[in-house]
């Protein structure tokens, strides 16, 4: 039985480390970001909100496409300011991000309580208009990184308890994730 889990923690070692390499496209070579050191304005972020099958006509209860917005907005500023890679403004800035989350919100049978959301995003790092990097990410779910937080969320689903609050903390999930990418930005 002991085999057993090392076998299951070596295989989603594995699987996790290779889902989280990032593929940087550099269009400028050599790259002038430099990691941990370059300084980004987070310039724009749009979120495009897509709901799945049972939403709600009219229901209030979830953030709008702008609410959701300016919730990412908040939650990758307050990450990357975390890891010292937040300028204050544009002209103090060494690059500028630009980026586009698509949103996908999923519900369980009767669309008051939330599923797992799907989501996929790109990044886009310029200097004066000039791109330099950019990336995307192709759609996924958010995982916790541990079965027993993975058992809880999905516990949480299945007793269509997952609400608006539980959004926010998928937003910051991927917050999190999109700033630990950037700061692996550079040389």
């Amino acid at each position: 039985m002991k085999n057993v889990f090392v076998v299951l923690f070596l295989a989603s070692s594995i699987l996790f480390m290779g889902c989280s390499s990032t593929n940087y496209t550099y269009h400028e070579k050599p790259t002038t970001i430099k990691k941990g050191v370059t300084r980004y304005y987070l310039k724009n972020t749009a979120v495009n909100l897509k709901l799945e099958q049972g939403a709600i006509e009219g229901d209030k209860t979830f953030a709008s496409q702008d609410m959701l917005t300016g919730q990412f907005k908040k939650s990758l500023m307050e990450h990357l300011t975390d890891k010292k890679l937040l300028a204050a403004n544009e002209k103090s800035s060494d690059a500028v991000l630009e980026i586009k989350i698509n949103f996908i919100r999923t519900f369980n049978y009767g669309g008051k309580a939330l599923n797992k959301p799907k989501f996929s995003y790109s990044v886009e790092v310029k200097k004066n208009e000039k791109l330099l990097v950019s990336y995307s990410v192709p759609e996924q779910v958010p995982t916790k990184g541990s079965d027993i937080l993975d058992i809880a969320y999905n516990a949480k689903i299945a007793a269509f308890q997952r609400g608006a609050a539980d959004e926010l903390v998928d937003v910051d999930y991927i917050s999190k994730k999109i700033s630990e990418e950037i700061a692996g930005i550079g040389n």
